[in-house]
């Protein structure tokens, strides 16, 4: 008989590894030491560099007079960080998985959530005040653009957009208008991509004209990578809210680490203190 590697046996062994205390322990010694390796006071050394720092002061955070950042959400992955600020009543939470703590919590709130996620039958239990539709965003099968989805839940009606499918984000977003959205809460992945797809810095610098970041957290399931000499991290976690929801906007001089919890719990957080050494966008 021969065994199915790719399907079966890798699965399977990827999964004993990384259950292992000897995993744990090496992924938490790798996640310190990547806190210290991302500091954008580095200079630039090539082209790759300088679009990485391109992109990462599209995410340094800023912060207003009247801002209040709260969680919600689980304890660990599945948990963001967002604006106190829930005057809407309509979200939009594209890809949901088998994690709903955001999207519970928020309709706790009495704020009523579509849920979409075209890479699962259902919701993993029932949630009162959360909707589900079984399709995604993005041109792929199963999938529909962002503008259709809102046009037919929300319509015109400002709301808050959370977003985390796995590194599709960057087509799914690309072309949209965002303005619509108060606030927006997103995982970002293959941050690696910056030199080399367009996509990338295109979204982000539309996404900046209208909103400003004001969270930032690594995601400490995915690793850091060297470019031409400076590091970062391959998947984080941003909030954005519209630049018109607060007046007297400016650079934060510190990290709301307080508020973060680690999308791993068995590994230690990465930290992106080093994104503070750089000049707004």
């Amino acid at each position: 008989m021969r065994l199915d590697w790719k399907g079966i046996v890798k699965p399977l062994a990827d999964k004993i590894v990384y259950a292992s205390d000897a995993y744990v322990s090496v992924k938490s010694s790798v996640n310190d030491l990547a806190g210290s390796l991302i500091d954008f006071s580095r200079p630039v050394q090539g082209p790759a560099d300088s679009a990485l720092v391109e992109l990462t002061r599209h995410l340094r955070p800023w912060t207003a007079p009247g801002l209040e950042l709260i969680r919600l959400g689980g304890d660990h992955d599945g948990g963001y960080v967002m604006s106190a600020d829930l005057s809407v009543n309509r979200a939009i939470s594209v890809g949901v998985g088998r994690d709903i703590s955001w999207d519970v919590a928020m309709a706790d709130r009495g704020v009523r959530v579509d849920a979409f996620d075209h890479t699962v039958r259902k919701l993993p239990r029932g949630a009162p005040g959360v909707t589900f539709h079984k399709v995604g965003v993005g041109s792929a099968p199963g999938c529909r653009p962002l503008r259709s989805l809102v046009a037919e839940t929300v319509g015109r009606s400002e709301c808050i957009l959370k977003i985390d499918i796995e590194g599709n984000e960057w087509g799914a977003l690309a072309g949209e208008d965002l303005e619509q959205f108060t606030q927006i809460l997103i995982e970002l992945h293959d941050v690696e991509r910056v030199a080399v797809d367009p996509r990338i810095r295109k979204t982000l610098n539309r996404l900046y004209a209208s909103h400003f970041p004001v969270h930032l957290h690594a995601n400490n399931y995915s690793s850091v990578f060297q470019l031409d000499s400076l590091w970062f991290c391959s998947a984080v976690e941003a909030t954005f809210v519209r630049r018109d929801q607060l007046d007297g906007w400016q650079p934060a001089d510190t990290l709301r680490e307080d508020l973060d919890r680690p999308c791993d719990p068995r590994s230690a957080d990465i930290s992106l203190g080093g994104v503070l050494a750089l000049e707004p966008a």
